[in-house]
């Protein structure tokens, strides 16, 4: 399928549940949602703990990766 990129947040275009539910989000949403810095994040990316895509400029957070770092937090305690 092909994704537009939106600012803020990818879609695909291939069905009409999608187009209503990001797949990705910037790395500044990901980081409002989850109550972290911009800069934590960022981290959390370049450590590799958070899987993240390049799209030109922009970065990118799945939606997946995010729930599978949060998920191996509560693994972790």
């Amino acid at each position: 399928p092909i994704a537009a990129v939106v600012p803020g947040i990818a879609h695909v275009k291939s069905s009409p549940r999608a187009q209503t539910e990001p797949i990705a989000t910037s790395v500044e949403e990901f980081a409002r949602r989850y109550g972290l810095g911009r800069t934590k994040a960022f981290d959390l990316i370049r450590r590799r703990e958070l899987q993240a895509v390049k799209v030109g400029r922009r970065t990118l957070v799945p939606i997946v990766a995010a729930e599978a770092w949060f998920a191996s937090l509560k693994q972790r305690s």
